[in-house]
């Protein structure tokens, strides 16, 4: 399968899933409220056979053994230094080698014969060149009763990252190095941090830019939505949970004829727009028409980005005007004032003027709800 994330993380030969040790029990309470998120209590996972799909370093994996008693847990991670840096972890930490094994390959080249309790492919789906059969590998390796959980991505959600990322890129348009260029940014905007303005980021603000601002998956590839995701589980799945949830199921449980899943897809089409802000919780609800306008205009800022990546002259006087029109779909105070700023730090890019970025506040501490997991119960 082609991915383009995959291949940026093994031509660099660079990881970014590390997180600080320090802070590892509260880590793993973010953890367990995923699951609980999720629809998957922690008692699930005792005693469970796991297939984990690109398990980076490892630090989501260990407590699934160490904190939680999974019996064993079969890893596939194709990028060679991840891999031995997830070796490295579960040696370190004397996890007996019975209850793991890593292979390093992708999912269509793995040939096993077991059956899974749980699938998980976290971080690494979302922007799969051919993710449906992606999908349909998964499900060879579950049983009746099987829990998997991936990610999934959204255009709304992705926006406010996808907007970091092209004034970043003309930051550093004229360094060569990729190496340079994560150093210069991470100089650039020290006082702000970056990766600690979303609160309850785990990454440092090196690996946040080098994947945000430098990995071409969350650009060129297709997002893998989560109601594309329902869809493409059919019928043989339940929905068990979500993260970030903008589901709500008001059935009575003897109910048998109602369907919750048509009912999540239609929530999804009209509450797609909360995920544009990270931080904002309250439910809203607009017509399809409107969330359809909204991720129109955001798909033809996109082009736009598309063309300053690809080194394409493009006039800035209509990329900012495209940018106005997100501001008026969205309808929201927030996006309106960010996308304000992000005008202003992108005219002075383009002019080759230098930005004062500690003065963009709004555009500083506002992210997107960029990635989505969702898990699936086999019936």
């Amino acid at each position: 399968m082609k991915n383009t994330m995959l291949n940026f993380y093994v031509n660099n030969k660079v990881t970014t899933e590390h997180i600080n040790i320090d802070e590892y029990d509260e880590y793993i309470q973010k953890r367990k409220n995923l699951y609980r998120q999720l629809g998957i209590p922690i008692l699930a996972i005792k005693d469970a056979d796991i297939l984990e799909v690109g398990p980076g370093v490892g630090h989501n994996t260990i407590p699934l053994i160490t904190k939680w008693g999974a019996k064993h847990i079969d890893m596939l991670e194709p990028n060679p230094v991840a891999a031995e840096e997830l070796k490295s972890n579960f040696e370190a930490r004397a996890i007996g080698k019975e209850t793991y094994t890593i292979f390093p390959v992708i999912l269509e080249e793995f040939k096993g014969e077991k059956k899974y309790d749980l699938v998980i492919a976290e971080g690494y789906v979302q922007f799969a060149h051919n993710w449906k059969a992606f999908l349909n590998e998964v499900k060879k390796y579950t049983h009746e009763n099987s829990i998997v959980i991936v990610t999934c991505a959204d255009e709304i959600g992705l926006y406010v990252e996808r907007m970091k990322r092209v004034a970043g890129q003309y930051a550093v348009r004229d360094i060569e190095r990729l190496e340079d260029k994560v150093e210069h940014l991470d100089k650039l905007w020290n006082g702000q941090k970056y990766g600690e303005n979303l609160k309850g980021m785990t990454r440092s603000s090196k690996e946040w830019i080098l994947d945000m601002i430098f990995n071409e998956s969350s650009i060129f590839e297709h997002a893998m939505t989560m109601k594309e995701t329902m869809d493409e589980m059919g019928d043989t799945f339940d929905i068990l949970g979500a993260s970030q949830n903008i589901f709500t199921d008001y059935s009575w449980y003897k109910d048998l004829s109602y369907d919750y899943k048509e009912a999540y897809k239609n929530q999804y089409d009209t509450k797609k727009h909360m995920l544009l802000i990270a931080g904002e919780y309250d439910e809203t609800i607009r017509t399809v028409a409107e969330n359809q306008k909204l991720e129109h205009t955001i798909k033809n800022v996109m082009e736009y980005v598309k063309g300053i990546e690809r080194e394409e002259k493009i006039c800035i006087k209509d990329f900012l005007m495209e940018i106005d029109k997100v501001s008026e779909a969205a309808d929201n105070k927030k996006i309106r004032q960010y996308n304000e700023e992000l005008k202003e730090i992108l005219q002075l890019c383009a002019e080759k003027k230098e930005v004062e970025w500690e003065k963009y506040k709004m555009w500083k501490y506002t992210f997107g709800k960029s990635m989505q997991y969702i898990s699936f119960e086999r019936k």
